[in-house]
């Protein structure tokens, strides 16, 4: 139904912002002095989300379709700074479809920014979509989709991208069939976001029995910090390894018109081996027909496998139905695609499916033991933390996901072991990236490293050893996306180091870092006088921590978009913990180390301020420092430019 005089609502919800602004005092939550309370949030959201039968056009303009939505508030604002209460008029409008949710957003300025990670920095939102707990507690499972204004190529990947997905799960890419677009009048400007359920699985708004949702957006400004707006009140939305809040979404009676709709969604996305698989269809139809779906399944090798159809009734209007399929649950063990198309309406689609053997960790486990004594002591914890992995991450796993990798490495492992038994060391010869493990002498867990070894590797020489800190929220595989560490005659090792956010200052972060050198010295023919120390973001300032742990172990330090300290740390914890490198005793330590330092100047999560500082104490205390800016770059790896002359600069530091 057509609401009336949608202008007048725009009016109304805004002189209702601004009056409460000019003629009240602003009320401030007890969590938070910095926040303000626009409007009164709900656990439900009101009203209910209407259903679309159509997808607006997504180029940041509302259309008719997207007017008929009603207008809903931001019901707090938080600023970061004591002395800015600023805030700007805002609403959002929410829509949803057989295959979306569409989501719109209307920001009253007159200008708009474009700031490195806007969904983070300005101007861009975040979306969250959770399954809520119970009493609703916290939850662990959810996306939060990322959207942001971008105006430069090398932001590109910020527009639209899920952002954090079920806490550890970073940066992962959204499908094609996901829109978003942004509009500019220079007046007000205004968002569209168009996101597929299939993107968001197991999320429907018919085949889940309820969906939290909340939604940030943050506002940027010329000089003065950015605001965050939020529907539901929770700092810890998308904050890394944070588990978020959110209320509860409640949609609408779907219209039924003309056209028959569906909707498909796989029962599981990994079974075992003759486990129960099958497809869940929902229909909106205005009358009974009979449907039939074909579906086909591929190989890994894109190979035709299997064709088969399911037929049967649907009831007027919505309809739910779900299919058993014996012939998929009778395949081998693999990794399939399975595609399906329904005959009336021609809706395609596919998804992954990951069929495994059964798992006997505790017997695997034994097989290893007795195989010890065949193979190195670094092989053998590599080997048994791998199983370890295994049995979590199998444990672990949501029905909706499915595993290829970890079906292929669960597949290597039983041979490694297989190997292992025969007098084969297959990981000591292991050649590339690997992940290894070591037993540790604190606790005697199995803690993980990454190493990349050179292809053709002369263990009657010894290597320098490039020693990579990975920023926060990631681990050490991110080794594996900085290949331009090395200048290809190194072995590079990157340490997990206990935590993905804990600044490598606690939880035996500094104890792991040494034991995993000492492990790759043990393994690998290591030149102990050239070992270079690098770091990432968080990983920087663990280079200047580590380092001031450490000095006599490494010969250079190389930091990537890093800070000397991390001021939301030290607030809260003791400088003791948390050190402040942006002192002249401290400057002293790194008096005859070469350092490289890389920081893009549009970076707005570790601002480049507190690293020219720092360089700046550096020389003043004749620290050999060669730095590197970008003028387009934000929080992120250095271009070829750059990547040009820390290379430059490794190779004369290996041959000093």
């Amino acid at each position: 139904m057509i609401r009336i005089c949608a202008i007048f609502e725009y009016i109304l919800l805004l002189l209702i912002v601004v009056s409460s602004q000019i003629f009240s005092q602003p009320k401030f939550t007890d969590q938070d002095p910095n926040c303000i309370k626009l409007g009164q949030e709900s656990e439900i959201l009101e009203p209910a989300i209407d259903f679309l039968e159509y997808a607006p056009t997504i180029d940041g303009i509302l259309d008719e379709t997207g007017e008929q939505l009603p207008l809903r508030g931001f019901n707090y604002v938080r600023f970061h700074a004591e002395e800015t209460f600023s805030t700007v008029p805002l609403h959002y409008r929410l829509g949803y479809g057989t295959e979306f949710l569409y989501v719109y957003v209307e920001v009253d300025h007159d200008q708009m920014f474009y700031n490195d990670r806007a969904f983070q920095n300005g101007d861009g939102f975040q979306v969250l979509i959770a399954k809520p707990q119970k009493n609703d507690e916290r939850t662990d499972e959810f996306y939060v989709i990322a959207c942001s204004a971008v105006n430069r190529k090398n932001l590109e990947w910020t527009k639209r991208i899920i952002f954090v997905n079920n806490i550890y799960n970073l940066f992962v890419p959204l499908s094609e069939d996901a829109k978003m677009e942004y509009h500019d009048t220079g007046e007000k400007f205004s968002f569209e976001l168009l996101l597929p359920w299939k993107d968001i699985p197991p999320f429907h708004p018919w085949l889940s029995d309820d969906i939290g949702f909340n939604l940030k957006f943050v506002k940027a400004f010329q000089d003065q910090p950015t605001s965050d707006y939020y529907v539901y009140p929770d700092r810890d939305m998308a904050q890394e390894n944070k588990m978020p809040l959110y209320c509860h979404l409640k949609f609408a009676e779907p219209e039924i018109g003309n056209n028959i709709q569906h909707f498909i969604q796989l029962g599981r996305n990994h079974i075992y081996e003759g486990d129960e698989f099958g497809i869940h269809i929902v229909t909106l139809t205005s009358e009974k027909v009979r449907q039939t779906v074909n579906v086909s399944v591929y190989s890994i090798e894109n190979d035709l496998i299997l064709n088969t159809s399911k037929s049967f009734y649907t009831q007027p209007g919505l309809d739910r139905t779900y299919s058993k399929m014996d012939e998929v649950s009778s395949l081998p063990t693999g990794q399939y695609t399975i595609q399906w198309e329904t005959a009336i309406d021609a809706v395609k689609g596919e998804d992954q499916l990951t069929i495994f053997n059964t798992f006997h960790s505790d017997e695997i486990k034994l097989r290893l033991r007795n195989s010890r004594h065949r193979i190195s002591k670094g092989s053998y914890e590599t080997l048994f933390y791998s199983i370890e992995r295994a049995q979590d991450f199998l444990a672990s796993l949501r029905p909706y996901e499915s595993a290829p990798n970890t079906r292929d490495r669960i597949e290597q492992l039983v041979k490694n072991i297989n190997n292992a038994s025969s007098g084969i060391d297959v990981i000591a010869t292991h050649t590339g990236v690997l992940r290894r493990a070591f037993q540790s002498k604190v606790d005697s867990t199995y803690q993980p490293y990454c190493v990349r070894i050179p292809e053709h590797i002369d263990r009657s020489r010894k290597y320098p050893l490039i020693v990579f800190l990975h920023g926060s929220g990631s681990d050490e595989t991110d080794l594996f996306g900085f290949s331009f560490l090395n200048n290809g005659e190194c072995i590079e090792l990157g340490p997990f180091a206990r935590g993905r956010s804990n600044f490598y200052c606690t939880d035996n972060a500094q104890e792991d870092i040494a034991e995993a050198i000492d492990a790759v010295i043990e393994n690998y023919p290591v030149d102990t006088d050239n070992i270079i120390l690098t770091g990432f973001s968080m990983g920087g300032y663990g280079v200047y921590r580590t380092f001031h742990e450490t000095p006599h172990k490494f010969k250079a330090l190389a930091v990537f978009s890093g800070l000397p300290y991390y001021s939301t740390n030290t607030e809260v914890h003791p400088d003791s913990i948390y050190t402040n490198f942006l002192d002249d005793e401290k400057a002293k330590v790194f008096e005859n180390t070469p350092l490289f330092i890389f920081h893009g100047e549009q970076d707005k999560n570790c601002s480049i301020s507190k690293t020219e500082e720092l360089v700046k104490l550096f020389k003043d205390n004749g620290v050999q420092v060669t730095y590197v800016t970008e003028k387009e770059m934000g929080h992120q790896r250095p271009d070829s430019h750059t990547i040009g002359k820390y290379r430059k600069w490794l190779d004369q530091v290996l041959t000093e």
